[in-house]
């Protein structure tokens, strides 16, 4: 029997991982309706309470998000509003913890932090994908009271580890000017190094790059290579580009001060790279002391040494890789989260 379900945002999201989610879910019996709407719409509201049985989110904030917090404000009573509605009619709330907090500037943390309690209490389902993920909830907002824990696959076009040890190491990193994905901290420590110590590595940094970096790493003659997208140098790459521009690389960098998923971490594992990661609970979590390189991002001296051993020969095990690539799996995760739907209708 087919189950029908409304993902916000829907499967043809940026995000790949969703559209994948969707697949493995589709072959459980739950199926994704594109079409139907129940936000703001009491009429498809009341149309669908019996053919839609749940409503499956993944950034709720998306609901609320506005340059002017008073407008966000406003969007979020609405929210709160039809989350009421919806459980009235029927609606099953299902939330996947991506992060405990969305990526906002410091100024609306607290409003964010009354509005993930409120979903992490009112929701009838909180999906994990990752092992630290309740202990973040628990700890930062409040403990679920129903929660499965659904790990986060990987991407497609998984591709056998291969490591070469030539002349010049490529190491990736994509840049961002968001505080808790550390980038900019990365490159102040790499500039304070002395150009000896970073001969033999080439740095493969993809995105909008400020000029003032680009002249502060030519001046320190570190070998870099830029790649922007085909669409202009201001634009995003696109999901194709992102992943070419790793596959030219021996490593992906990945130096967040704070995070509770990366997306990216699992996109490097696909594509069979080795990382070199800060030392956060996350990435020690879901790796291997054999895969990954871990440095304090506190300590420029930790992080020396990590690109040091890069610089010596150190590659990831190939074998260990492999079966960490067979570890983290969406038809696994598909399934368990199935189970949780079902009971939640009582299938």
């Amino acid at each position: 029997m087919s189950k029908y379900f409304i993902y916000y945002p829907s499967s043809e999201a940026i995000n790949p991982f969703i559209r994948i989610l969707s697949k493995e879910l589709e072959k459980q019996g739950w199926i994704e309706n594109k079409d139907a709407n129940v936000w703001m719409n009491m009429r498809s509201i009341i149309r669908h309470r019996i053919s839609i049985r749940v409503l499956y989110f993944h950034w709720p904030e998306t609901f609320w998000r506005s340059n002017r917090y008073t407008i966000s404000l406003v969007k979020s009573f609405f929210f709160i509003f039809h989350v009421y509605i919806w459980k009235i009619f029927g609606y099953k709330l299902v939330f996947s913890a991506h992060n405990v907090l969305p990526h906002f500037g410091k100024v609306r943390v607290k409003h964010e932090l009354i509005m993930r309690k409120f979903i992490v209490k009112r929701f009838d389902l909180i999906i994990g994908h990752s092992y630290n993920t309740l202990f973040d909830l628990t700890d930062q907002i409040c403990k679920p009271n129903n929660y499965v824990l659904a790990l986060h696959g990987l991407y497609e076009n998984i591709k056998e580890p291969e490591f070469k040890i030539g002349p010049t190491v490529k190491l990736f990193i994509s840049y961002s000017s968001n505080e808790y994905k550390g980038i900019n901290h990365f490159f102040s420590q790499l500039l304070s190094f002395d150009i000896k110590e970073l001969r033999g590595l080439e740095f493969i940094i993809a995105g909008n790059i400020p000029d003032d970096l680009i002249t502060q790493l030519s001046n320190h003659k570190i070998i870099f290579r830029l790649i922007t997208s085909d669409a202009s140098r201001n634009s995003v790459l696109n999901e194709a580009e992102l992943e070419n521009s790793i596959l030219l690389s021996d490593f992906v960098i990945l130096p967040y001060k704070k995070i509770t998923n990366s997306g990216f971490y699992f996109l490097a594992i696909t594509l069979g790279k080795g990382v070199l990661a800060s030392n956060i609970p996350f990435f020690r979590l879901h790796s291997h002391e054999q895969t990954l390189l871990h440095y304090n991002t506190e300590n420029s001296i930790s992080l020396l040494k990590q690109l040091q051993k890069i610089k010596s020969g150190w590659r990831p095990n190939s074998l260990i890789l492999k079966e960490l690539q067979s570890k983290y799996s969406w038809e696994c995760s598909a399934k368990l989260i199935s189970y949780s739907l079902d009971h939640l209708i009582d299938v």
